[in-house]
């Protein structure tokens, strides 16, 4: 757990790899950078091997980008974002990225080396932060979304990801403990 720490980045954009172990930040965890845009980039996964299941849960901090896959390699077993507090991001994704200079081709065979291959679990529980979460991956698969939106007034929500396959179901729940006043 992070808590009371600085996350610093020497350039614009560099990337965080959990490396599919438990990576949490509380309230308390400051960023060097203040602009999602050009903040750190966070995986739940890997860049060099597959790993087994991740779990990212995000109270605090900036980031450019969250996904809880990995970036070209795959996840065998679940994923797990959660995401509250003060967090601020860009964009966040229940999966993972291939980081490819095409994506002229949309077949599965050329976004599997990203893939999830069980279920993107992706909860959004009294956030204040901001930013748009997807419970799918960018450019890639996922097996199935369970996706939990509560009590969170603002951002944006969409069950699958950009340029995603979702090989099984998308559960997405909105709950919300006051009316609002529209």
């Amino acid at each position: 757990k992070l808590d009371r720490v600085r996350l610093d980045n020497a350039n614009n954009g560099d990337e965080v790899y959990a490396n599919g172990f438990r990576f949490e930040t509380t309230e308390n965890t400051m960023s060097a950078k203040t602009y999602t845009n050009t903040a750190n980039t966070l995986f739940g996964g890997s860049k060099t091997e597959a790993v087994a299941s991740t779990e990212l849960v995000l109270n605090g901090g900036v980031f450019r980008y969250v996904y809880a896959g990995g970036k070209d390699r795959e996840v065998t077993g679940d994923t797990h974002l959660t995401i509250g507090g003060t967090v601020q991001m860009g964009s966040a994704y229940g999966g993972g990225k291939i980081d490819r200079p095409s994506t002229s081709d949309e077949s599965d065979a050329a976004r599997a080396a990203a893939a999830v291959k069980g279920t993107a679990n992706v909860t959004v529980k009294d956030w204040t932060g901001s930013g748009g979460v997807y419970g799918g991956s960018f450019n890639s698969i996922v097996g199935n979304v369970r996706m939990t939106v509560a009590d969170t007034p603002k951002g944006t929500y969409c069950g699958t990801g950009a340029r995603d396959t979702v090989r099984g179901t998308v559960e997405l729940t909105y709950t919300c403990s006051e009316a609002s006043s529209a």
